[in-house]
């Protein structure tokens, strides 16, 4: 309560104290809060290691959402060793335990094969399972592999009901995808054959978390404009965009680098040659992104 000031004064210290005695009593939650505070430096010191072994005692005493958190450090190798193969058998747990985010990361660890091989089906049984626990991101692009028979056999109706709903949670990819889904004319009538109310809205989700800092975002709101603005509209976002991304990939982000890929290869902020293109999937590849490694 101390942290986000619900009914009391926002008072770090305080919380950071009263985290630290629930922990000492046993509540696992508090120490994945207190370590949550360690990763992110609020209240005390910024320290992976020391978040992680918060993480780590609470999964181990069978608290879902701690094993989430080390997974993600493992998968990032923030704090501890770079470890696929422990991060996967942590988000396993997690995602067993109902965490949904779990679920999605190792969704998206078998789309891109990152650390392992690449596993479509694998991947959207994942992002099904994400979704189902309201994981919202993860309903936008199981929608989108049955908007476009990607992995599982096209369904519209079932496509657009998924999408409908991430869209009314708020999550501005589902938004673009049923914008899609409209101005190719495989939408349910109920839906109308104007996108533009569909990409308006997308872009009013995207750009405020875009403006602050989230590529995720940002990557949405490219590809609304590439599809409904003008192309100085696109190009004038892009001259921002693809050298962030481009800063990102250089300095091992390997998100940033599969992004990378897509903004060479739709010229966006970058150089639009098959030789930029390759560069960066080696630069990704190099990273652990096994789509990327074969020709």
């Amino acid at each position: 309560m101390h942290l986000v000031g619900a009914g009391v004064p926002v008072d770090n210290d305080k919380a950071v104290k009263l985290l630290t005695q629930g922990c000492d009593g046993g509540d696992l939650k508090s120490c994945t809060d207190l370590g949550a505070l360690h990763l992110s430096g609020t209240g005390v010191p910024a320290n992976g290691p020391v978040a992680a072994t918060y993480f780590k005692a609470a999964c181990e005493r069978g608290w879902p959402s701690a094993c989430h958190y080390l997974a993600v450090q493992h998968l990032l190798g923030n704090g501890v060793e770079r470890d696929m193969a422990k991060a996967i058998a942590l988000n396993e747990s997690a995602c067993k335990g109902g965490v949904a985010a779990a679920c999605g990361h190792i969704g998206g660890v078998y789309k891109l094969g990152y650390g392992v091989e690449p596993d479509l089906e694998r991947s959207l049984h994942y992002r099904t399972l994400a979704c189902d626990g309201g994981e919202l991101f993860s309903c936008a692009l199981l929608g989108a592999a049955l908007r476009n028979g990607t992995g599982l056999p096209a369904d519209p109706q079932r496509a657009a009901d998924i999408l409908i709903n991430a869209c009314r949670g708020n999550e501005p990819t589902a938004c673009f995808e049923l914008g899609q889904m409209v101005a190719n004319g495989n939408a349910p009538t109920a839906l109308g054959t104007d996108p533009d109310g569909m990409y308006q809205r997308a872009m009013e989700i995207a750009l405020p978390p875009c403006q602050a800092g989230d590529s995720n975002a940002c990557m949405v709101a490219k590809d609304i404009l590439r599809v409904s603005g003008t192309e100085e509209q696109f190009q004038t976002f892009c001259s921002d965009l693809g050298p962030a991304v481009s800063k990102g990939c250089n300095e091992g982000v390997f998100t940033a680098c599969v992004d990378l890929i897509q903004l060479h290869t739709e010229g966006c902020g970058v150089p639009n040659t098959p030789e930029a293109v390759e560069v960066a999937r080696r630069q990704a590849c190099a990273l652990g992104v096994q789509l990327w490694c074969t020709p």
